[in-house]
Order: structure tokens, then sequence, then C-alpha cells
């Protein structure tokens, strides 16, 4: 945790009865609320380790400050945060952990991490995103052998919510995640019901990030294979409906032009 963030008082408590309860898992993570100068998000990471490894493809997971971890891990495996990946020693740590135990997120929001202009992803982000690339490149190469540049590209603007409003941007995050599906099960790195749900999620947020073009939205919504899988509530599906017909975006969204949200 950094200093200025916050944690829920029973949040430890939470995640060792977890561990407890599951010997099988080593590493756990909860869900966290971001809040600062644009307001709150929430983010609900899987909860499942098989879901929580193909997340990985993206980012994180379990997000690092909430992740508690097994001291045997630490002996057992000798596995240590390298200086292979500035500023990204978190994922490259995560990555390594994730072949050689299991892992879980407590599905509550008991993490608080504070946004503001100085830390580290606004002074040093030109070095963590190259160390992330470079993480992420051998992840997608993993499925995709032969990815081209522009693919690879999409991924990165993805992760990192760079990504324009435009109706053939979304068709094109919609191919390239299928593309990411088809690969999966062709060459079975992921479980595959894991990996096609974790994608399909995935999609459905990146509808939420449209949603301000209006009802027109969710008639593509509809249109797209990825947006009907969604293993999301109904009500998550009336929110977004909501949020089209108002054209509105997501409260305490990012703007796209910093840390998406």
């Amino acid at each position: 945790m950094d200093a200025d963030d916050r944690m829920h008082p029973r949040r430890f408590e939470k995640q060792i009865r977890t561990l407890r309860a599951h010997r099988e898992i080593g590493v756990c993570g909860t869900w966290m609320t971001s809040f600062g100068p644009d307001g709150a998000v929430l983010y609900t990471p899987p909860e499942r380790h098989e879901e929580i490894v193909c997340d990985l493809l993206f980012h994180p997971s379990p997000i690092n400050g909430t992740a508690m971890f097994r001291a045997s891990l630490r002996d057992e495996t000798d596995l240590h945060w390298r200086r292979d990946y500035p500023r990204a020693e978190d994922y490259d740590w995560l990555l390594r952990l994730s072949r050689v135990t299991r892992f879980a997120n407590v599905p509550e929001p008991l993490y608080e991490y504070r946004i503001h202009p100085a830390q580290i992803r606004a002074v040093h982000a030109r070095e963590q995103h190259e160390s992330t690339m470079r993480l992420q490149r051998a992840l997608v190469e993993e499925l995709l052998p032969d990815v081209r540049p522009d693919e690879f590209a999409l991924h990165i603007a993805l992760t990192r919510w760079f990504i324009p409003r435009e109706w053939t941007a979304l068709r094109d995050i919609h191919a390239w995640l299928l593309r990411l599906d088809e690969a999966n099960r062709r060459r079975g790195v992921y479980d595959p019901d894991a990996c096609a749900a974790m994608l399909a999620r995935r999609f459905f947020f990146v509808c939420d990030y449209y949603a301000p073009l209006g009802v027109a939205a969710w008639r593509e919504f509809r249109r797209l294979a990825l947006h009907r899988l969604a293993p999301v509530s109904p009500r998550a599906r009336l929110a977004q409906f909501v949020r089209c017909l108002a054209g509105r975006d997501v409260p305490g969204r990012r703007s796209p032009d910093g840390d998406g949200a």
C-alpha cells in the first residue's frame, strides 16, 4: 500500500479467512475503489484463479496493493521482485507466481487507492509503459506468435484505455478479443471457458466507454457477440442501457488523455 491509501478495517481478516479455507490458494487480493480529483471508480477483478490468470493479459491481477501471499511461497519458490522490468516489478512477480500457485480475489472493495498527479504512473509513466509492453508482448505472443504490429498496438491501447470513441475502434476491439479467444482455444494456454468469459466481460466494460454516444451505442453493442455473452448481472446491463439513453459516461471515469478508469 502507498502511505496515502486506505483499507477496510476487516480486510486482513477476510483475506486470511479465504487463505485458511482454501489451502491451494497462495495469493489473495480484493476488489478496489480509487478516489481522487475525478471521483471514485470501483474495480472488480475476477474472483477465480482461471479467470485471474487470463486477466493478466491486460494488467496486474490481483491488484498489487490488495495482494496478500503466503510467506511459504517466498521460501519455496525464491520468487522475488526483479529489476528486469523497472516500475512494473509487481506485474512480472505476479506473472511468475501465477505459474506456481493459485490466485483468488475477495469480491468486496476492501482497498481504497488514491489518484493524484505526482504518483508513479505520472512521474515514471514512460519507463513503466515500456516494461509493461515487454511483459504483455510475451503474453500475447504465447497465444499469437505471429501477432501483427497493429494488433499489438490495439492491445496496448485497450489496456491503457487510449481508445477513440468511434464505431470502427469498437469493432476492431471486438475482433481482436475474438482473435485472442480463438488462439487460446487452439493453443490451450488458458482454461477456454474462463478465458472466453473474461474476454466477454472485458468487452462489456469497454462498451461502457461508448455509452456517451447514446442509444445508437446500445444498438451497436447488441449486434456484437461478446456483449451478448458477457457474464454480467441484469442490473449491470440495465445500468449500461440507462447510461446510453442519457448519453452519460461511467461516474468517476478519468479522461482518456490520462489513465483510464
